[in-house]
């Protein structure tokens, strides 16, 4: 099983933690690829060597890859880092640092904010792709969303933070190129960052996986209805499956949103995290000092709002992509 991780050195706890709970939840042979432009060489020697007391005598490979050769100078971080687009440039990354992309095949791509928490990790790993470079959970994005990034109005939108990715399917169907092409022609305009550009580049095209592989903080924190008020989702998973996503995770990924439910920043005490600061107390990584959740949040959690959500959902479904749609067609016009 091959896992690939991108991150800049602040996320280093994050990958540590994220590590540990793949080697607990499988017994395959691993081969982890660490893509990174500042990790120092201490760390990534005490990165080897949890790998190494927690493998209990397993084939388990770490390496950590340069990526400056591949990114483009033209990118610009949205949010979060410039390392974040660094998994669109796998193929090449890999070809850079002497990987044969062909023997490889496939990969799992992990953000290093994801737990795994549950069974049927390994599936990742041989799960049907039907003829799809790619593999991955939706996002529960407005349909006024699909124009920002020149898709249909009812297409599927991808979550990056959990990838299964067809090597030899992304050289066939030249995905480098597709997306080197997005990339030049958007000015600079880069909403949503490496997954504004994944969206754009497959257009619906991919593999849809169980919610299950990729559970984010506001998942756990909404009911169905409530998600429904906030995002407005269009062409997403049924509640059905929501909940049964909710019961039975296997990935959680501790993303951000504006009841924030990031364990190494806020004292929350959700049962996902505390299992994190568990597992990095156990690591010996460095001390956090944290924040206290804010008085908003705090009301929103007892007295759930209507109106507060509704209003939310208002900037957040409507507001924002127009703003981003006016500034699209401003730039690229």
């Amino acid at each position: 099983m091959n896992i690939v991780y991108t991150i800049n050195c602040d996320f280093f706890s994050q990958l540590c933690v994220s590590i540990l709970s793949v080697l607990k939840h499988t017994s395959q042979k691993l081969n982890f690829f660490v893509i990174s432009s500042d990790i120092q060489q201490q760390q990534f020697s005490y990165l080897k060597e949890i790998v190494r007391k927690a493998a209990y005598d397993r084939d388990i490979s770490v390496k950590l890859f340069s990526p400056l050769i591949a990114v483009k100078s033209e990118l610009k971080a949205d949010r979060g880092d410039i390392s974040q687009y660094y998994r669109l440039f796998l193929v090449d990354i890999f070809k850079n640092n002497g990987v044969d992309v062909n023997k490889l095949q496939r990969v799992v791509f992990l953000d290093a904010d994801t737990l795994i928490v549950g069974d049927h990790f390994e599936d990742l790993s041989k799960i049907n792709l039907n003829n799809n470079v790619i593999g991955a959970c939706l996002d529960p994005w407005s349909k006024l969303y699909r124009p920002v990034f020149n898709l249909d109005r009812k297409v599927y939108m991808i979550n990056s933070g959990v990838l299964v990715i067809d090597l030899n399917k992304w050289l066939e169907n030249r995905i480098s190129e597709r997306i080197n092409s997005i990339i030049m022609n958007r000015k600079g305009f880069f909403p949503q960052g490496d997954q504004g550009i994944l969206d754009e580049a497959f257009k619906g095209k991919f593999e849809i996986l169980p919610l299950s592989y990729n559970l984010n903080s506001l998942s756990v924190e909404f009911s169905y209805h409530d998600l429904c008020i906030y995002r407005k989702p269009q062409s997403y998973y049924s509640k059905l499956s929501y909940d049964q996503a909710k019961m039975y995770p296997t990935i959680v990924h501790f993303t951000s949103s504006f009841l924030c439910d990031r364990p190494w920043i806020y004292d929350i005490t959700s049962d996902y995290g505390q299992i994190w600061r568990q597992s990095k107390e156990k690591l010996q990584l460095p001390k956090t000092n944290y924040k206290n959740k804010s008085v908003i949040v705090f009301l929103y959690k007892t007295f759930k709002p209507i109106k507060a959500l509704n209003f939310l959902g208002i900037v957040q479904a409507y507001v924002r992509p127009l703003m981003w749609l006016i500034q699209r067609r401003r730039i690229l016009r």
